[in-house]
């Protein structure tokens, strides 16, 4: 095999000049002295280059992060083709032994350099970086620590302050107004301003804290999300349902992610969601790009979801992460606005994010989120929704120290509830009289054998109270 002069790679403007050797010889084959010379070039040891996931990332001097392309690795070691060999030829470096070198690279990133930055708790506006720092928002220069890619940064400036506040008229008001009847209009206000600001910042696992915005069709949910949508960068917004977080593949669309929007709950029962509360708690996850080797991340993405309906879970811990925001009102067809959300954004996007903060800097003194009494009301009220057992001793049985109904009377009296109101959990005589007898009192007589002290309520039976369908149908809930 004939050996060739190495020549320094094609000049980046991105990474710092240095001095090349100038006899370095390689063979074919040499993949791994070939990366090593090659990382040499590129300067590991001044942390301008990282690995995560399979994928190569690099700082540029504006201290931003950017991917980079696959073909570039492939590129630089092209670069090192020598002009002349014993043969008289040059050493030509074939896409195989490219593709090696790569790979010799990514590995001795991986080994030397230290893991891509996780990303700090700030935001980066066009005009400043503001962080987190020991609970008060600082504003300051940006860092390659801070771990803030190229796309990242908000379109407009702060011009200010970080907790100076402002005050957004419209959007309040449409919130005033898609709002109205409840009691707690202005806790529900500050808890999407100050959630909207720890989604900004990155800080939501830190609270755990998700909105859920329920209710009907064209209640404003999607004008609310839009809003939300439009004040983060394109490239920091996935959508990934619940359902599909449970797939290793799925869940790299989160990676660098700031927000997550989940337009729809499934209309079945939750399962499995030990995966989605690490994810929303900000724990370290296992994933792997299709076709590429796994790896853990940890994931700072916020989550926010609209509802028509609220799918049954019997999971408390996931429950208490979300915070239920009840849109009530349907507005006609004759009185919605196309392009609300744009014109409120276009007029008061950079009011918003400063609100935002403003309402952040109160939760990071009192290092707790507000939660409207409202959506404690809804919470429990979906929790009931999955266990139907235990929503349908609420609705339908009272103690009666003087009754005596045997559970294989009442289990085709639950079979027929349960059918009526949605319902699809398989549950046995034996599995209610367990139930009935941790919450009733349990009875013998010799007439009807085994039965417990309950009476049925005469309200509790019969159709939902109003025409839509599913567990919650029905309910008397707040509004």
């Amino acid at each position: 095999s004939g050996t060739a002069t190495a020549v320094a790679p094609a000049e980046d403007p991105t990474l710092p000049k240095v001095e090349y050797p100038p006899k370095g010889r390689f063979e074919r084959g040499d993949h791994a002295e070939i990366a090593e010379y090659l990382g040499r070039w590129l300067k590991l040891e001044t942390g301008r280059l990282r690995c995560l996931g399979g994928e190569l990332y690099r700082c540029r001097p504006d201290n931003r992060w950017e991917a980079v392309p696959a073909a570039v690795p492939n590129q630089w070691v092209a670069s090192l083709a020598g002009s002349s060999c014993k043969t008289g030829r040059a050493l030509r470096i074939g896409r195989s032994d490219a593709n090696g070198v790569s790979a010799f690279l990514q590995e001795a990133i991986t080994l030397k350099a230290p893991p891509f930055p996780v990303r700090a708790a700030g935001v980066q506006f066009s005009d400043v970086f503001v962080v987190s720092e020991g609970g008060v928002l600082v504003a300051r220069e940006l860092s390659p620590a801070d771990g803030i890619c190229v796309g990242d940064e908000l379109p407009f400036a702060l011009d200010g302050a970080p907790d100076r506040g402002d005050d957004p008229p419209i959007f309040e008001a449409f919130l005033d107004e898609s709002f109205e009847g409840a009691d707690d209009i202005a806790a529900r206000k500050e808890f999407l301003f100050a959630w909207i600001g720890l989604a900004l910042l990155g800080e939501t696992h830190r609270f755990k804290s998700s909105p859920v915005l329920y209710g009907p069709s064209d209640t404003g949910k999607s004008v609310v999300l839009k809003v939300i949508q439009s004040l983060f960068p394109e490239s920091q917004c996935a959508a990934v349902p619940f359902q599909d977080m449970q797939g290793e593949i799925n869940r790299t669309a989160l990676v660098h992610m700031r927000l997550n929007l989940v337009a729809e709950l499934p209309s079945k029962t939750l399962r499995d969601t030990a995966v989605v509360k690490a994810i929303m708690s900000g724990e370290r996850v296992y994933m792997r790009r299709p076709y590429g080797h796994a790896f853990s991340a940890e994931l700072r993405c916020a989550h926010i979801v609209a509802a028509n309906e609220l799918p049954p879970t019997a999971d408390a811990a996931l429950l208490n992460r979300m915070v239920v925001l009840h849109f009530p009102h349907v507005v006609p067809r004759e009185r919605q606005e196309e392009g609300l959300g744009q014109r409120i954004i276009a007029a008061e996007g950079a009011a918003i994010a400063r609100r935002s903060l403003a309402a952040l800097a109160g939760v990071l003194r009192a290092n707790r989120v507000p939660e409207p009494t409202s959506s404690r009301a809804w919470r429990g009220q979906w929790l009931l929704g999955g266990d139907p057992v235990a929503y349908w001793m609420q609705e339908c049985l009272e103690s009666d120290p003087s009754g005596s109904i045997p559970a294989r009377v009442l289990y085709p009296e639950y079979q027929a509830w349960a059918r009526l109101n949605g319902f699809t959990d398989v549950v046995n005589t034996l599995i209610l009289g367990h139930r009935l007898a941790a919450a009733f009192e349990k009875c013998q007589r010799r007439a009807s054998g085994c039965g417990y002290r309950v009476r049925r309520r005469p309200e509790g039976w019969g159709s939902p109270s109003d025409s839509s369908s599913g567990p919650l149908a029905g309910l008397d809930v707040p509004p």
